[in-house]
Order: structure tokens, then C-alpha cells, then sequence
């Protein structure tokens, strides 16, 4: 009994519950109830029954009473609860799923698989019909996450059947995730770049190189604004005093030779 209780409380807490009132397809919820009885070891049809009773609330519990006593198996169940409840919501919020649904994060097969879910769920009739078939391939392509997919299904002949809509997806979508394989197995050589990377002071480096009696050593060079070494006076972050070319004028005064110093006499 312990474990009956424990079982069922697994399953509610996947497939939720059902009251019959809401405006939720019955198909859907059979088939979440079945995915979640999966995750059980439950196989009897009286098991399942009570389970199901679990799950089932208000008057949707005694109508599963009612019908669960008339069968003998899962399957006549299901089959029973979809001709007593049917389809109880419009065909706008029917169609609403499937105009809604698209692939995401799921896989291509998982998306085909959704997507005929939806359309059993919208109840579309006359798949066969040109135009219907032609606003569910639309529908479906525009699903699509991959870019390159949607463009080769839209730019290909146009398709005669939804399997073959289906199967082209599904081709397109395992060339490109073989091409994604091979392409991070083999990645292609990175580019060289055209010479070294320039560091901030290589602008004054490559002068200096070409200059002949120039140091290539910035840690030698001399500031003439602030007398430091280890950088040039443009850059400087002290204040600017005199500028260097007062300092050249006063350093050439200083060198000549005072006026009357005896040059060119006898």
C-alpha cells in the first residue's frame, strides 16, 4: 500500500490532475499521464485505475469510477475517457499550440514528433488538401531554429507530402550536426598575423632603431621636461615647464663664446 501511495504521488506531480472542467485536451493529458506511469514499475489495469483515481478530481473522479469498472484494460480505458469528454475547447485555442509551437532547444526528431502531437491536438483534417498541407509546411518551417535549414526547405522544389517535409528536416538537420563534428574535431589553422604585435612604446622602438647613436632602451632615455628617466618629455605627466626649444636657445647662448673674446685679432 506504501508503495501504491508513493507511486501515485509520482505521478501527480508529473502529469498533474485533471477535473474534466478545464478547458485541457484530453489526449494531452492521457499521454503525460503515461509518460509519468512509465516512471513506475505499476502494470495492472486495477493499479492503473487507482492510480488514475489519484490524479482525477471532483466529478472527473467518480465519472473514472463509473467507466473503469465497465473495462478490463488500459487501453479500453483511454479509449472510453476520449469519447466521454472529447474535445471541449474551441478550434481557436486548438490551433493556438500549434501556431505557437516551434523547435527551440529540442532536437529535430523531438520537433517532428511535437509537431505531429499538435496537429492530432488541433484535430486537422484533410492533411492531404493542397492548401492545408501548404499552411502546416509553412507552419513547420517557420518552427525552425537553424537559419541554413529554413532557408535549403524554403529555396528547395516544392515538396509533395508532409513525410516528405519530415524527412528532409531531418537529413538537413544530421549533414549540419555531422559538419559541426568534423569542423570541432578539425578546426582550420588560425591566420598569422602580418609581423610582432606592436606594444605602446614600439612607435618610439622602431625610431629609435633607425636613428644611429639612439638607445633602443626606453629605460635609458632622459625626460628633458623632468629631468627622469624611462620615458620621453611628450609623454611626461609632471607639468610642463619651459619648452624645449627655450632650452635649446639658452643651451647654444651658453656655448658661444662672449663678445670681444680675441677671435681674429692679430
Amino acid at each position: 500500500m506504501a508503495n501504491m501511495l508513493a507511486n501515485a504521488e509520482t505521478v501527480t506531480k508529473m502529469a498533474g490532475t485533471f477535473d474534466g472542467k478545464q478547458p485541457r485536451y484530453i489526449n494531452t493529458y492521457l499521454k503525460v499521464f503515461d509518460d509519468a506511469l512509465t516512471m513506475t514499475p505499476i502494470n495492472d489495469y486495477d493499479d492503473i485505475r487507482r492510480v488514475m483515481m489519484c490524479c482525477f478530481r471532483d466529478k472527473a473522479r467518480d465519472q473514472l469510477a463509473n467507466i473503469g469498472a465497465q473495462v478490463q484494460t488500459k487501453d479500453d480505458l483511454y479509449k472510453a475517457l476520449r469519447e466521454f469528454y472529447g474535445d471541449r475547447t474551441s478550434p481557436q485555442l486548438r490551433h493556438q499550440g500549434l501556431l505557437a509551437y516551434h523547435q527551440g532547444a529540442k532536437s529535430m526528431q523531438q520537433y517532428v514528433d511535437g509537431f505531429l502531437e499538435q496537429i492530432a491536438i488541433a484535430q486537422v483534417a484533410n492533411q492531404d488538401d493542397e492548401g492545408i498541407r501548404l499552411f502546416l509546411t509553412a507552419i513547420f518551417i517557420k518552427g525552425i531554429t537553424a537559419d541554413a535549414i529554413r532557408t535549403h526547405i524554403n529555396t528547395t522544389a516544392q515538396l509533395d507530402s508532409l513525410p516528405d517535409l519530415f524527412s528532409l528536416a531531418l537529413k538537413l538537420d544530421a549533414s549540419n550536426r555531422t559538419a559541426a563534428r568534423v569542423y570541432k574535431s578539425n578546426p582550420p589553422p588560425r591566420r598569422q598575423g602580418g609581423g610582432e604585435r606592436l606594444n605602446k612604446n614600439s612607435h618610439f622602438k622602431k625610431k629609435s632603431d633607425n636613428q644611429p647613436g639612439h638607445s633602443s632602451d626606453i629605460s635609458k632615455i632622459k625626460c628633458y621636461n623632468c629631468n627622469k628617466l624611462g620615458h620621453i618629455s611628450k609623454d611626461c605627466r609632471s607639468p610642463r615647464r619651459e619648452n624645449h626649444q627655450a632650452r635649446q636657445t639658452a643651451s647654444i647662448k651658453k656655448d658661444d663664446p662672449p663678445p670681444g673674446n680675441g677671435e681674429g685679432r692679430a
